[in-house]
Formats: C-alpha cells, structure tokens, sequence
C-alpha cells in the first residue's frame, strides 16, 4: 500500500493539492509516451502541472485524452453557440470550461437543466488551448447534489496517477466509477467534427447503459453498415477524441457523454 494522507486536506472532504513532481513531460517528447484510452480523474494543479502545449496533459508518460473534474462554478458567459465558466477546486487558479450547444437545441429545449455561479458541478471534457490560452472543452457538465462525490473525487485522483505510474510499465484499463445520474441534472455538449461512421459507432456505445460499457465484438456483430477494420479505425478516432473510452479491458467501450 502507498500513503497518500499528506494529499488530503485537514477536514478529509475538501479539494487537495498534487504533490507529484515527477510524472509531468519532460522537455522533449518522451519516447515511451502514448496516449492513455481511460477517462481520468484530475484537478487543476495536476492540469498546471503536467499539461504542456506541445503535448497536452502526460501524466507518467501517458498521454490523458479525456479528463473528470470536479469544482465550483464562478462567471458564467453565454454565447449563441457555447457557454463558458470558471470553474475553481482550489487547488490552483480557476479554469476556463467551454460547453458547446447547438442553437436550434436552444430554441427548441423545453426548461432543462443549466450551469449556475456557485454551483458544483463534475466536468467531463478535453483539455485544449488557442494562442496560449488553456481550457477545457466539456462534453458534459453534471450538477453536484451530494458533497460526498467531492471526496471521491479526490480519491479517484489519487488512484488514478497511481495506476497511471502502473500503466507506464504495464499497461492495465483503469476501472471508471462514474456515478449514475438523472438526465435532468446532465447538460451534454454538441457533438462536431463527426462524420455518419463516427456517429453510427458513437450512437451505438451510447446506447449500451452497462458499467463495462460495449464490447467490439457486439459491435462488429450490430454495426453492419461497417466491416471490422472500419469499426477499429472509427473507434481509435472517437478514443483519440475523448468521445469513448475503455472500461474492463481494451475491446470494452462507453462513451463520455453518457
């Protein structure tokens, strides 16, 4: 066993601060780096620490496609295609979280669920950059009812690195415990930039509400429209994406935006 006491806080249930000093990129792209298919827990000071704009977040050489985090909302923007916010877990300075939406699902929602200043909320997303500036492109943003998840948070954070530390030397699938929700409280991003293949396999996953997700070979059985090498190519964009990602091993798949 490993201790990990010195990253929590006093009260045990508020944000904590990542020691780790040693899993971040070095100067030059390491040559063992590659890119990690699991959904990873993080907070902001691992974001300033290990994310660079030549390589994006490396975390003990493995490159994090898609993140979870958890904090507070501060300074909400709307615009007529996205929404924007800061979000804080004061482990470092605020974030800025872009949510995309699709204006006819503006005009045609009915009152649904959206993100409020001082609220806590769970982003799931990518975490991107333009001219230097770093943020988070989500793909979901969850309303926060129970204080607890904030500890969990922490704690799969301290999990995760751990099995990132792991997987540089043996690559392992890092289980997801991501908490069921009621869709009222979810506000899911537009999806762009996919093509009909892409959102065939995507509507597919999605359809699958199981913890291990969808395996390939029910996909190569269910998707026929795509041949088995298709479905392996599409599925290695959507998990370089941050759409999808593994859960029991690397032939099972859900998608982020669940």
């Amino acid at each position: 066993m490993w201790d990990d006491s010195d990253m929590l806080d006093d009260s045990g249930a508020g944000f904590m601060k990542f020691d780790g000093d040693t899993a971040g990129p070095s100067e030059s792209k390491p040559q063992s780096e590659r890119t990690t298919r699991n959904l990873v827990a993080v907070n902001v000071d691992m974001l300033n620490k290990y994310y660079t704009l030549e390589h994006g977040v490396v975390i003990h050489d493995q490159k994090v496609s898609a993140i979870t985090i958890v904090g507070q909302v501060e300074s909400v923007s709307e615009q007529t295609t996205y929404s924007s916010f800061m979000l804080r877990d004061d482990c470092g300075p605020a974030i800025e979280v872009n949510f995309w939406t699709l204006q006819e699902k503006k005009e045609t929602a009915t009152a649904g669920p959206s993100v409020v200043e001082n609220s806590m909320v769970r982003v799931y997303g990518q975490v991107r950059s333009k001219e230097g500036r770093v943020y988070i492109s989500a793909f979901k943003v969850i309303t926060i009812k129970d204080i607890n998840e904030i500890a969990i948070h922490n704690l799969e954070v301290i999990y995760h690195f751990k099995m990132l530390e792991r997987m540089k030397h043996n690559p392992i699938p890092i289980p997801s415990n991501a908490p069921e929700v009621d869709d009222r409280e979810m506000i899911s991003g537009a999806v762009s930039g996919l093509n009909k293949a892409h959102e065939t396999l995507l509507n597919r996953i999605t359809s699958v509400d199981t913890p291990e997700g969808i395996s390939f070979e029910e996909l190569v059985s269910c998707v026929h429209s795509m041949n088995e090498r298709s479905i392996r190519e599409t599925l290695e964009f959507l998990l370089r994406e941050g759409h999808v990602y593994t859960t029991i091993d690397d032939d099972h798949y859900k998608a982020t935006n669940m």
